[in-house]
């Protein structure tokens, strides 16, 4: 959980992510999806994927632990938010069923 916690700290500020031409697209951030989704190492390349993972750790824990990783869930996605564009494109990754907001975010191509 630190780790994905560590990834999701990293894609809401790091230079890692950030597009070729920042001054185009205001300095926000173009995800990188996973090349090998079904590799469970390289799964986690895509953000949406590890913030999958930490919403699914959120719902299994305790009552006060429970609110407590969501405060701080809800200031890593504050800044993740900030820090990428919405897809409003209809070829947006959908399989028919409702995504949560992270994954509706631009990526590479």
């Amino acid at each position: 959980m630190a780790t994905a916690l560590q990834r999701l700290k990293a894609a809401g500020r790091g230079p890692r992510y950030t597009t070729s031409c920042p001054s185009r697209h205001g300095g926000k951030l173009r995800l990188a999806a996973s090349e090998c989704p079904a590799c469970p190492g390289c799964q986690y390349v895509d953000v949406a994927v590890v913030r999958d993972g930490l919403e699914a750790v959120v719902r299994l824990l305790p009552s006060p632990a429970r609110a407590e990783m969501r405060r701080l869930l809800t200031r890593l996605d504050r800044d993740f938010r900030r820090r990428t564009l919405p897809d409003s494109s209809p070829e947006a990754r959908w399989n028919g069923e409702p995504l949560p907001w992270w994954h509706r975010r631009i990526h590479r191509n």
